[in-house]
């Protein structure tokens, strides 16, 4: 939830009016609602993030190493928890 409030932010910050409302609404959805559950699923299809992110990687080449040492040990943690049967409640 904080990366997608966090992205919304970023787009209005940068004055992206058509993602920023995107992302709010995706927001507001997932922030006012009772199935908390399904935010990381709504992350994969907030497609704007993913193009910005590309697009600050042409630009910056330090922003790939960045998301590397990030999301690499996030995904080997979230794999061990599948691997062990931890990721259903």
């Amino acid at each position: 939830m904080a990366a997608m409030v966090l992205a919304a932010l970023a787009f209005s910050w940068w004055r992206r009016w058509p993602e920023a409302v995107y992302c709010g609404l995706a927001v507001l959805a997932l922030g006012t609602s009772t199935w908390y559950q399904g935010c990381p699923r709504t992350l994969l299809v907030l497609f704007p993030v993913w193009i910005a992110l590309a697009g600050l990687d042409a630009r910056r080449a330090w922003v790939r190493y960045l998301y590397l040492s990030v999301s690499a040990p996030l995904a080997a943690v979230i794999g061990l928890l599948f691997l062990s049967y931890q990721w259903a409640g």
